[in-house]
Parts: C-alpha cells; structure tokens; sequence
C-alpha cells in the first residue's frame, strides 16, 4: 500500500518563506535534529540521514555538489548501482492544503537541504512513491557509498538493556554510522 500524500499544488522552496529569512542549503549545519518525517513513508531514509548527520556531518554536506538557492536548482551526489552519480533537482516541492512542506523538512524552516536530498533520492528512483518504504542499509549506502554492514543486528527483544547500549556505545567508539528500523525479515 502506498503511503504517500497526494499534494495539494507544487511551490518553490523561495515561496514557502516569505520575505523572512530567505532560504539556506544550510545555515547552521546540518544535525540529526534537522530531520522531520512528512508525509511519506521513507523512514528507512530519514533514518540513514539521522544517522550520518550525527557521526558524519560533513559527509552529507559534501553531497551537495553544486547549487544555486536563488535559481532553485541543486546537484547532488549518490551513490546508486556501485557508482557516484549526479543528480540536478529544482526546488519544486509538494505543499499540503495549508501550504506547508509535505515530505521531508528541516527543523529550522530556512534550511532546504533535507528536502533537496529527498528530492534527489526520489528522482534516482524515479518517484516519490519508489521511496515509500525501503531498507536502511541501501540508504546508507546511497549516502555514504560504503556497503552497509548489518552483521552487528542488535535485536533489541534479545538483549538486556545494559547489553544492548554497551554494544552500541562500542559500536559509536570505533566510529560506526549506526541506524535503527524495524521490518519482517520475511
């Protein structure tokens, strides 16, 4: 089942501001505290972003290549099929009825760089509903270029707690990314 709002009409990033401020790719760095969820489901996304903005965050920076806020137009490097590929999006975006972002979004509303990654992901896959739902490890991927490694699973129900967060703190020690889902294995 597709999970994805329909929008209510397409607007530039520009528009949805007003005159105050004026929109930035990033204007005071990028953090995992950045990331809000719309209305969409691409948790598996959202989730690698959080994550490599946390350890990384230049990393996520750096996939930016190119762009031009005042034109609406953005480059944006992923990793997609064993190789970086380049990506050029505008800022159209889905608004709901009220007029606000309907996917993803920054917490800080002058920030678009959340909303372009979104975009630019979506249009390698081809569309907005190819990104309702996915695994969290091929957007590690498509984010870091690394191959994700899940063989440290820590399933949470088999653990103690105390357990389970000394070997995340282990994990976080030797520099890992780590990101959270959850999904049937079947």
């Amino acid at each position: 089942t597709c999970s994805v709002d329909e929008p209510a009409a397409w607007k530039r990033l520009a528009e949805l501001h007003g005159s105050s401020p004026p929109p930035a790719l990033v204007a005071e760095g990028i953090s995992a505290g950045d990331v809000r969820q719309g209305g969409i489901g691409d948790c598996f996304l959202l989730s690698a972003v959080a994550a490599v903005a946390s350890a990384r965050p230049n990393m996520l920076r750096e996939l930016f290549v190119r762009h031009d806020v005042a034109k609406g137009v953005y480059g944006v490097r992923l990793f997609l099929n064993g190789a970086w590929t380049y990506v050029v999006v505008d800022d159209l975006v889905a608004v709901d009825d009220d007029g606000d972002l309907l996917f993803a979004k920054c917490a800080d509303a002058s920030e678009v760089w959340l909303p372009v990654l979104e975009k630019a992901v979506a249009k390698a896959c081809c569309c907005f509903e190819n990104i309702d739902g996915g695994r969290v490890e091929w957007a590690l991927e498509v984010l870091t270029g690394g191959l994700a490694d899940v063989r440290e699973k820590l399933l949470v129900h088999e653990l103690e707690p105390a357990e389970c967060w000394r070997k995340v703190a282990a994990l976080l020690k030797r520099g890992d990314v780590l990101a959270v889902s959850s999904y049937d294995d079947d």
